[in-house]
């Protein structure tokens, strides 16, 4: 997975993670093979360690109008703390302070909670995205439809409004 045994450094160590979905998985966020974590780590005193990266890659996503699967390109640094489980207080909780025991951090579910920040909140696969006709469900950026799009909408398009009538009446 994602662990890093501090012993395995002293002062200063790099790392980098390459993960498959066949060796990771971040329940419900899919990714292409290849997705990259790339880590910094540096002693902070006796037992804090401050981990700085990058994580790199396309996670696979719905578009929210024509609910076809697009690839997300993700590229976003991180910096996060960790200390030892057991030395943790309130005040470290509450600032986001990651906990560590037996002398391995485990980057795994930072990982996937900033995969989860990443996603858009609405996932859109293009910005010219037509998305679905509302009326029969045709991805409207394959093929046209002929429907009509809201029938109480296209009553008003006949209308004729007598622009200074109205304004007197105003």
């Amino acid at each position: 997975m994602m662990k890093i045994n501090l012993a395995s450094f002293e002062d200063f160590g790099e790392f980098s993670f390459v993960l498959t979905n066949k060796d990771t998985s971040f329940e419900g966020i899919k990714f292409r093979d290849g997705f990259r974590a790339d880590v910094s780590l540096t002693r902070d005193g006796e037992s804090s360690v401050i981990v700085n990266g990058t994580m790199s890659g396309a996670i696979f996503m719905t578009c929210a109008r024509c609910l076809e699967e697009y690839e997300h390109n993700v590229d976003t640094d991180f910096l996060v703390i960790y200390k030892k489980r057991l030395e943790l207080t309130k005040e470290d909780e509450d600032n986001d302070v990651y906990g560590y025991d037996k002398n391995i951090i485990d980057l795994y579910e930072y990982v996937k909670e900033n995969l989860i920040l990443e996603q858009p909140l609405k996932p859109v696969c293009r910005r010219d995205c037509k998305g679905l006709c509302p009326v029969c469900g045709k991805n409207l950026n394959k093929e046209n439809c002929n429907c009509e799009k809201n029938p109480k909408i296209s009553v008003m398009n006949n209308m004729k409004i007598d622009i200074k009538t109205t304004k007197k009446q105003l």
